[in-house]
């Protein structure tokens, strides 16, 4: 099984952004108002925008797709905040 995609879910999407592109380097491939994302190869992050009263919040890992390579079948797996 390999993740091949992760929303992450943040309240600093501009600071996200910004050290994704500028500190690591890497490209956005789409993006509109409320979220962006990075391709890694094949795999990829989507960076959504959360409203939340949490101060410090700067991502919640929230959803995987998931590819079972001997299965080649999508799933989900569900993950609170760490």
């Amino acid at each position: 099984m390999r993740i091949t995609e992760a929303t992450l879910y943040t309240n600093r999407l501009d600071e996200m952004k910004r050290f994704y592109t500028e500190r690591l380097g890497l490209s956005v491939s789409e993006e509109d108002l409320t979220s962006f994302r990075i391709n890694l190869g094949e795999d990829a992050l989507v960076f959504q925008e959360a409203k939340t009263e949490q101060e410090r919040q700067y991502h919640t890992l929230s959803i995987f797709r998931l590819i079972d390579s001997k299965k080649q079948k999508n799933g989900s797996c569900h993950v609170s905040r760490f």
